[in-house]
């Protein structure tokens, strides 16, 4: 079942100040970001250049264990 969810990232995250490119997001976990919300700018669809930056909260859309695999990317 598709799941979605969101998931902020802070300083102490692994992935935080890495770009969804470089931390090969879709071919490591199988789950898309969807949305990268930071401040009041949102950008919908982000690329594989979005830098993931502390305080960015990311909409994830996945099966559960895809989820959970990007998570542990993340943290």
């Amino acid at each position: 079942d598709l799941r979605i969810e969101w998931f902020k990232m802070e300083g102490k995250n692994e992935g935080a100040g890495k770009t969804i490119g470089e931390l090969e997001v879709r071919q490591r976990t199988g789950a898309s970001i969807i949305a990268g919300i930071r401040d009041d700018d949102t950008v919908i669809n982000p690329g594989p250049s979005y830098l993931i930056s502390p305080g960015t909260t990311l909409v994830i859309a996945g099966k559960k264990n895809n989820i959970k695999l990007l998570k542990e990317i993340l943290l």
